[in-house]
């Protein structure tokens, strides 16, 4: 998940440089009595941050109000920003480590934290964690064991909210749309011709989000039901049965990013390591179904269903295809929401909607997994002042950091009280800020947090991974509460590829573990094609079990399960 996940979580362009406040021509301050004790007469504090989650920096607000307040607040500078290139992680650490040059603050997944940590170079911050009050607030607690190294918190956590959960406090809240699960994509128009029977999109919602009501599952029901892998492949085959054409070209059933054949797996008992009923742990092409699932992949590429350029078109490419019509089912593309409107240009009929995940087994493969927290942080041990640092880090999820990121300073004249409420002063911004619209005074306008724009400041916390799902002080609870049902589509029927009981899991970080996933990895670009390439069982057989064999060898694969054993043992899945 951690290679390529990033890319679709942080879609925008990228880069910074320093800016000031736009009140009074210059940077907007925070209240002297509001700011920590002594934080004032600290001597500054500069930030130098790597983010192995995004691969572009980010981009600068215009009048950006919350950055310098927050620096100005804490006495900090957040100054250099390092981000994900090609180089593998433990080569560029190692250079870093050599050259002394590593950043103060370091986000990464959990097979690169482990490895940092066995470094020596990254404080143990269990003393300070206690003291991170807000931390402990919005981490689910029973997950910290997930989080640990030799029983000691290297590692903070960046919260991550089940908004799909059944928890009233999500469920009964009327601003809680759910979060948006990575889904099989179908278009409307295609279903209908293929036979299939359903509401539209736009049906349910004349029903039930313009009359203020949440829909049902049921309202998202597809007859006959897609249930199991069959069941999709008798769908590809349909649509490529009524020869639809796109800009002279014919439709291509299916098509993704070469990464997610790993997640495309979730039909079957494939992908993460999971622990089964019965106690057994297995994972990725040890998995139980890891033979049927690339079988399936043979069968989809064999008769012209799979697109035959998915292991070599790039990013772009893909989304061309899906927002010029060429494809009937997509999955994991750069930019959902522009590939929505641009079929809706081209044809009303052509909207897209999110179906369940088909499922050989109900209760196996998972597409993600809920751990409470993917991304976390890690402090260098020589940093000259790791309790204001993990001050402001915690400070970040509190109620005033929330509020102040996501409508600016009361200084900067952004909102005004209405009716008990903050509401915005300028139409233009209310309008901007409440549509997520970019380009005009909304959040790349100001710096405010909003699932399309990241500032500076806000990179630099913990708070932005929070309210990526889930903001208590978002600026629509100032107005009447409305649904977003392209966001419930995907999260209502999408979650049995998320797994929240705790039986999948990323791995142990041990060097077994991570080679499984590694070499996974390097299978996915080098040698799936000569799993898709067969036309005979016999020659798939003979690839297969050249391919297995290694892979069990190469990765020593016997002794991983056997660690993830004992992982299940001391991190157990949740009790029902």
């Amino acid at each position: 998940m951690a290679k390529k996940v990033l890319q679709l979580l942080l879609i925008g362009s990228l880069g910074f440089v320093t800016v000031t406040g736009c009140t009074d021509g210059g940077a907007v301050k925070p209240d002297a009595s509001k700011m920590p004790n002594g934080t004032a007469q600290q001597a500054k504090m500069p930030i130098r941050f790597y983010s192995q989650g995004y691969q572009t920096k980010i981009d600068v607000a215009s009048h950006d109000v919350v950055t310098p307040y927050i620096e100005n607040k804490f006495n900090i500078e957040f100054t250099e920003m390092y981000v994900n290139n090609d180089q593998p992680l433990k080569e560029r650490l190692n250079q870093w480590i050599a050259t002394k040059n590593l950043p103060d603050v370091m986000m990464m997944d959990k097979a690169g934290a482990s490895y940092a940590v066995s470094t020596g170079q990254f404080v143990d911050l269990t003393d300070y964690i206690k003291d991170m009050s807000n931390l402990q607030k919005w981490f689910p607690q029973q997950y910290w064991s997930r989080f640990m190294n030799d029983g000691k918190k290297y590692q903070i956590p960046t919260p991550l909210v089940d908004t799909n959960s059944s928890d009233p406090k999500y469920a009964d809240d009327p601003y809680n749309s759910g979060k948006r699960l990575t889904s099989l994509y179908v278009r409307e128009d295609l279903l209908a011709k293929a036979g299939y029977k359903f509401k539209s999109l736009k049906d349910i919602k004349k029903d039930t989000v313009d009359q203020g009501k949440k829909p049902t599952i049921q309202d998202f029901a597809i007859e006959p039901a897609i249930k199991t892998p069959e069941d999709f492949y008798q769908l590809l085959k349909k649509m490529k049965d009524l020869n639809v054409t796109a800009n002279g070209k014919p439709l291509i059933p299916i098509s993704f990013p070469i990464w997610a054949q790993f997640h495309f797996g979730s039909m079957f008992d494939f992908g993460h390591w999971t622990l089964d009923k019965n106690g057994t742990v297995d994972g990725f092409l040890g998995s139980q179904d890891a033979k049927k699932y690339h079988e399936y992949m043979n069968r989809l590429y064999q008769e012209g269903l799979l697109d035959k350029d998915f292991i070599i078109q790039k990013d772009d490419q893909l989304q061309t295809k899906a927002a010029t019509g060429q494809l009937g089912v997509i999955l994991a593309v750069l930019n959902l929401d522009a590939v929505r409107q641009s079929l809706l240009n081209i044809d009303p009929s052509m909207e897209l909607r999110a179906i369940p995940w088909p499922k050989e087994n109900p209760d196996k493969g998972y597409y993600d997994i809920y751990e409470g927290s993917f991304w976390r942080i890690l402090i260098r041990k020589d940093f000259p002042d790791i309790k204001r640092l993990t001050q402001y880090l915690d400070w970040t999820l509190s109620d005033e950091a929330l509020d102040l990121m996501s409508w600016g300073p009361e200084n900067a004249g952004i909102w005004k009280m209405q009716d008990g409420k903050k509401v915005f002063i300028d139409p233009q911004v209310e309008s901007d800020m409440l549509t997520g619209k970019l380009g005009g005074k909304g959040a790349d306008y100001y710096g405010l947090y909003s699932r399309q724009f990241y500032s500076k400041a806000s990179y630099f916390g913990l708070g932005w991974y929070l309210v990526r799902d889930y903001n208590p002080k978002s600026p629509l609870r100032s107005y009447p509460p409305k649904y977003d049902l392209y966001v419930m589509n995907s999260g209502m029927i999408a979650n049995g590829s998320y797994n929240v009981s705790g039986t999948a899991s990323y791995g142990d970080g041990s060097k077994e573990a991570e080679a499984v996933s590694n070499s996974y990895w390097t299978f996915t670009t080098l040698d799936v094609a000569k799993l898709l390439t067969p036309k005979t069982k016999d020659e798939f057989d003979k690839n297969w079990n050249a391919i297995i064999t290694k892979y069990m060898k190469d990765t020593n694969y016997e002794q991983a399960a056997k660690n993830m054993v004992q992982w299940f043992k001391d991190n157990p899945p949740a009790k029902k």
